[in-house]
Protein backbone atom coordinates (compact mmCIF):
# COMPACT_ATOMS: atom_id res chain seq x y z
CA UNK A 1 0.00 0.00 0.00
CA UNK A 2 1.15 3.59 -0.64
CA UNK A 3 -0.87 5.41 2.05
CA UNK A 4 -2.39 4.65 5.40
CA UNK A 5 -5.84 5.67 6.78
CA UNK A 6 -4.81 8.92 9.60
CA UNK A 7 -6.18 6.72 12.40
CA UNK A 8 -4.01 4.30 11.64
CA UNK A 9 -0.91 6.30 10.76
CA UNK A 10 -1.64 7.91 14.17
CA UNK A 11 -2.02 5.01 16.07
CA UNK A 12 0.74 3.34 14.78
CA UNK A 13 3.06 5.97 14.66
CA UNK A 14 2.36 7.00 18.48
CA UNK A 15 3.07 3.62 19.45
CA UNK A 16 6.27 3.28 17.55
CA UNK A 17 7.42 6.44 19.30
CA UNK A 18 5.74 6.15 22.59
CA UNK A 19 4.25 9.68 21.63
CA UNK A 20 0.45 10.94 22.11
CA UNK A 21 -1.51 10.85 19.32
CA UNK A 22 -2.30 14.55 19.58
CA UNK A 23 1.20 14.54 19.05
CA UNK A 24 1.70 12.51 16.06
CA UNK A 25 -1.79 14.48 14.29
CA UNK A 26 -0.35 17.89 14.61
CA UNK A 27 3.05 16.90 13.02
CA UNK A 28 0.71 15.51 10.22
CA UNK A 29 -1.19 18.36 10.15
CA UNK A 30 1.64 20.43 9.58
CA UNK A 31 3.69 17.96 6.90
CA UNK A 32 0.01 18.32 5.39
CA UNK A 33 0.60 22.06 5.13
CA UNK A 34 3.86 22.10 4.47
CA UNK A 35 3.01 19.74 1.14
CA UNK A 36 5.54 16.97 2.11
CA UNK A 37 2.35 14.33 2.53
CA UNK A 38 -0.83 14.67 1.19
CA UNK A 39 -4.05 13.57 1.96
CA UNK A 40 -7.30 12.05 0.58
CA UNK A 41 -11.36 12.18 1.72
CA UNK A 42 -12.73 8.76 1.06
CA UNK A 43 -15.73 7.18 1.91
CA UNK A 44 -14.48 5.38 4.47
CA UNK A 45 -12.05 8.39 5.94
CA UNK A 46 -9.00 10.09 5.52
CA UNK A 47 -6.12 8.85 3.82
CA UNK A 48 -2.44 9.54 3.84
CA UNK A 49 0.46 9.52 1.39
CA UNK A 50 3.82 10.42 0.67
CA UNK A 51 3.51 13.84 -1.75
CA UNK A 52 6.36 12.06 -3.41
CA UNK A 53 4.74 8.74 -3.63
CA UNK A 54 1.47 10.10 -5.00
CA UNK A 55 3.60 12.47 -8.16
CA UNK A 56 4.97 8.80 -9.17
CA UNK A 57 1.32 7.37 -8.98
CA UNK A 58 -0.09 9.80 -10.74
CA UNK A 59 2.69 9.96 -13.37
CA UNK A 60 2.30 6.81 -13.83
CA UNK A 61 -1.01 6.87 -13.64
CA UNK A 62 -0.87 9.62 -16.99
CA UNK A 63 1.71 7.23 -18.73
CA UNK A 64 -0.76 4.31 -18.52
CA UNK A 65 -3.85 6.12 -19.86
CA UNK A 66 -1.11 7.59 -22.55
CA UNK A 67 -0.45 3.85 -23.65
CA UNK A 68 -3.62 2.65 -23.31
CA UNK A 69 -4.66 5.10 -26.38
CA UNK A 70 -2.14 3.19 -28.30
CA UNK A 71 -4.37 0.47 -30.41
CA UNK A 72 -3.44 -2.06 -33.16
CA UNK A 73 -5.04 -1.07 -36.18
CA UNK A 74 -5.89 -4.87 -37.16
CA UNK A 75 -9.16 -6.67 -37.41
CA UNK A 76 -10.77 -9.74 -35.31
CA UNK A 77 -9.86 -12.25 -38.29
CA UNK A 78 -6.42 -10.53 -38.75
CA UNK A 79 -5.77 -11.35 -35.17
CA UNK A 80 -7.50 -14.64 -35.29
CA UNK A 81 -5.58 -15.59 -38.12
CA UNK A 82 -2.43 -14.52 -36.37
CA UNK A 83 -3.88 -16.78 -33.44
CA UNK A 84 -4.29 -19.86 -35.03
CA UNK A 85 -0.70 -19.38 -36.54
CA UNK A 86 0.93 -19.12 -33.22
CA UNK A 87 -1.22 -21.74 -32.22
CA UNK A 88 0.53 -24.74 -34.48
CA UNK A 89 3.76 -22.94 -34.20
CA UNK A 90 3.91 -23.55 -30.30
CA UNK A 91 1.56 -26.75 -30.50
CA UNK A 92 -1.52 -25.57 -28.25
CA UNK A 93 -5.00 -24.99 -28.48
CA UNK A 94 -5.87 -21.92 -26.72
CA UNK A 95 -9.01 -21.88 -24.47
CA UNK A 96 -12.15 -18.96 -25.03
CA UNK A 97 -10.77 -17.24 -22.11
CA UNK A 98 -7.04 -17.19 -23.14
CA UNK A 99 -8.26 -16.28 -26.83
CA UNK A 100 -9.66 -13.23 -25.32
CA UNK A 101 -6.71 -12.46 -23.29
CA UNK A 102 -4.68 -12.43 -26.83
CA UNK A 103 -7.18 -10.24 -28.66
CA UNK A 104 -7.53 -7.77 -25.78
CA UNK A 105 -4.01 -7.25 -25.75
CA UNK A 106 -3.86 -6.88 -29.60
CA UNK A 107 -6.45 -3.99 -29.14
CA UNK A 108 -5.07 -1.68 -26.47
CA UNK A 109 -1.48 -0.68 -25.41
CA UNK A 110 -1.17 -2.34 -21.57
CA UNK A 111 -2.23 -5.33 -20.75
CA UNK A 112 -2.14 -6.93 -17.50
CA UNK A 113 -2.80 -10.55 -17.29
CA UNK A 114 -3.90 -11.77 -13.91
CA UNK A 115 -4.43 -15.32 -12.69
CA UNK A 116 -3.66 -18.08 -10.24
CA UNK A 117 -1.32 -20.74 -10.64
CA UNK A 118 -2.03 -23.17 -13.97
CA UNK A 119 -4.51 -21.04 -15.47
CA UNK A 120 -2.46 -20.47 -18.98
CA UNK A 121 -0.91 -17.01 -18.32
CA UNK A 122 2.16 -17.55 -19.32
CA UNK A 123 0.88 -19.81 -22.41
CA UNK A 124 -0.86 -16.96 -23.44
CA UNK A 125 2.21 -14.36 -22.95
CA UNK A 126 4.66 -16.69 -25.32
CA UNK A 127 0.96 -16.65 -28.18
CA UNK A 128 1.55 -12.70 -27.65
CA UNK A 129 4.84 -11.99 -27.84
CA UNK A 130 5.24 -15.04 -30.85
CA UNK A 131 2.31 -12.57 -32.68
CA UNK A 132 4.36 -9.39 -31.75
CA UNK A 133 7.67 -10.51 -33.06
CA UNK A 134 5.86 -11.41 -36.35
CA UNK A 135 4.44 -8.18 -36.54
CA UNK A 136 7.79 -6.70 -35.47
CA UNK A 137 6.33 -4.94 -32.47
CA UNK A 138 8.21 -4.09 -29.12
CA UNK A 139 7.70 -5.78 -26.42
CA UNK A 140 8.37 -5.27 -22.48
CA UNK A 141 7.76 -8.04 -19.64
CA UNK A 142 7.06 -7.24 -16.23
CA UNK A 143 6.46 -9.34 -13.12
CA UNK A 144 5.50 -7.93 -9.36
CA UNK A 145 8.94 -9.81 -8.19
CA UNK A 146 11.87 -11.28 -9.10
CA UNK A 147 10.81 -14.43 -8.86
CA UNK A 148 8.14 -14.12 -11.11
CA UNK A 149 10.29 -12.38 -13.44
CA UNK A 150 12.74 -15.20 -13.32
CA UNK A 151 10.06 -17.59 -14.14
CA UNK A 152 8.62 -15.35 -17.10
CA UNK A 153 11.65 -15.21 -18.78
CA UNK A 154 12.61 -18.59 -18.39
CA UNK A 155 8.79 -19.89 -19.70
CA UNK A 156 9.45 -17.33 -22.26
CA UNK A 157 13.24 -17.16 -23.77
CA UNK A 158 12.48 -13.45 -23.28
CA UNK A 159 13.34 -10.91 -20.70
CA UNK A 160 11.66 -10.05 -18.15
CA UNK A 161 11.86 -7.80 -15.48
CA UNK A 162 10.33 -6.67 -12.31
CA UNK A 163 7.77 -4.26 -12.49
CA UNK A 164 9.76 -1.27 -10.52
CA UNK A 165 13.05 -2.31 -12.98
CA UNK A 166 11.16 -1.63 -15.93
CA UNK A 167 9.69 1.63 -14.84
CA UNK A 168 13.39 2.80 -13.62
CA UNK A 169 11.89 3.31 -10.30
CA UNK A 170 14.83 3.55 -7.28
CA UNK A 171 13.84 2.21 -4.12
CA UNK A 172 15.25 5.99 -2.44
Amino acid sequence: HTCLPRQKLISATADILSVSPSDVESKIDRFIDSGDIVAFDMPDGELIMSAEVNYREEYISKKIKTLTKEVIQLSSMDISSLIQKVELRIGVKYADRQREAIFRCMNGGVTIITGGPGTGKTTVVRGIISIFNDLDFKTALAAPTGRAAKRMSEATGEEAKTIHRLLEMDKG
